[in-house]
């Protein structure tokens, strides 16, 4: 892969810098761009995607 940081699988997955506040889905966790430049990301929030369906007795 081409990249060496969380910052650049994002940007790796998106094909292109994101912007703030842009979020991505990667492997079950949400990505949400807290802040970035012209040339990197630098803060990222990362949540786990939760199955919020209900599961059956």
């Amino acid at each position: 892969d081409d990249y060496d940081t969380v910052g650049g699988l994002v940007i790796h997955t998106l094909g292109r810098l994101p912007k703030r506040n842009e979020t991505v889905q990667i492997d079950g966790l949400r990505f949400q761009v807290l802040r970035a430049d012209s040339r990197r990301v630098h803060t990222l929030l990362v949540d786990p995607q939760r199955d919020l369906g209900l599961a059956e007795a």
